[in-house]
């Protein structure tokens, strides 16, 4: 039998159905559970339970009667009787994870909703999106690692320097070596970035969050990880390449952190030209065709 959660997952919605599957590959648990739970009125779910039983029973009885006469007075009669039940219960029960089932009612909710913008050069801070280009990824912490040894750190640098568009410029050698210094004093953040048509989008993964180590992933794909993608998440940032901020009013401490960290995030972070968002599913569509 249906239950209402597997009817509203099915009602209205473009899922695939089962001529395709989705692939996740990341999925952020706390945030899906927190916008679940506002649907709700129950909260979150967290585990299902299937249980089904089957009784059956079986009797037996039987009777007997004395009848005794009485001089003079009167005539009766008694039955007494006895009987035994026999009952056979017979169950069984499958608890099921609702994990990924999770992954597709929020979809579920936020489309019969209207919630999603699929277009995000029109959407705005703070809306819903879902995105599709190639994927692109880079784990800094992996990186961090590859360029601690002294022979790979003068393989990067010389890669570096090496590159066409480098060749003319005299500095490229130092200036690959402060990345390098910087890029070890930062935290090991795996970002992703979707290129799609005519946009750009950057942001950051939770490592418990995804379904393959990024080592698996650059050692297979390398940055870019083939097919197509999507990301269903929250936009918090625009491009912002004609904007400078002011930071005039902060103390002068405070100052020099804030425009040093408009210099690397550039380098390190999401550049000028890239929408921001807080991924929620990262996934594709995988058919047998």
């Amino acid at each position: 039998m249906q239950n209402e959660h597997e009817q509203r997952s099915n009602e209205g919605s473009d899922l695939p159905e089962k001529n395709s599957v989705y692939d996740f590959l990341y999925h952020d648990i706390q945030r899906i559970g927190s916008f679940l739970s506002q649907f709700d009125p129950n909260g979150h779910l967290q585990s299902s339970i299937n249980s089904s039983y089957l009784s059956q029973s079986r009797s037996a009885s039987s009777e007997k009667s004395i009848t005794a006469k009485l001089p003079a007075i009167a005539e009766g009669k008694t039955t007494t009787g006895h009987g035994n039940a026999e009952v056979n219960n017979n169950g069984s029960s499958r608890t099921y994870d609702p994990l990924w089932q999770n992954s597709i009612a929020l979809l579920d909710y936020l489309e019969q909703r209207n919630l999603i913008g699929r277009d995000i050069m029109q959407s705005h801070i703070g809306q819903f999106v879902l995105v599709s280009g190639k994927l692109f990824m880079f784990d800094m912490g992996f990186m961090q690692k590859l360029t601690q040894g002294t022979m790979l750190k003068k393989a990067f640098v010389s890669g570096y320097t090496g590159a066409e568009v480098n060749k003319n410029n005299k500095n490229s050698k130092a200036e690959v070596e402060t990345v390098l210094e910087v890029l070890a004093s930062l935290p090991g953040s795996i970002q992703a970035r979707i290129i799609g048509d005519g946009f750009s989008v950057w942001s950051t993964l939770r490592a418990e969050g995804l379904s393959l180590s990024t080592d698996d992933l650059h050692l297979k794909h390398g940055p870019n990880i083939a097919g197509s993608w999507n990301v269903l998440g929250i936009l918090d940032a625009l491009p912002d390449n004609d904007t400078i901020a002011d930071f005039s009013f902060l103390p002068p401490f405070q100052l020099s952190l804030a425009n040093f960290s408009n210099l690397i995030r550039p380098t390190f972070g999401r550049s000028s030209d890239y929408f921001g968002i807080t991924p929620l599913l990262v996934f594709r569509e995988v058919t047998g065709n």
